[in-house]
């Protein structure tokens, strides 16, 4: 459960990271799909890359939480 509620916010922050530039825009495609830019998006490669950055980003981390429930008996640490 640690792992899927960070790891959303992490891709999120990824990619407005490099997909977007670190600009925050709202791109519709419903009611406007010229409104792609050409920069915007990742080849499958770039995709593959973010994944391998996202995961190895989050191993110290799930390690960390794991640890932090071994150590302490907190009744919230019962539901992630």
């Amino acid at each position: 459960m640690f792992y899927y509620v960070v790891h959303i916010y992490l891709v999120h922050a990824v990619a407005v990271a490099l997909v977007q530039g670190g600009e925050l825009r709202r791109i519709n495609v419903v009611t406007d799909p010229g409104s792609i830019p050409p920069w915007y998006g990742l080849s499958l490669p770039g995709v593959y890359l973010t994944w391998a950055i996202v995961v190895l980003a989050m191993y110290p981390l799930c390690r960390w939480f794991a640890r932090l429930k071994q150590e302490r008996d907190d009744w919230w640490l019962g539901y992630m």
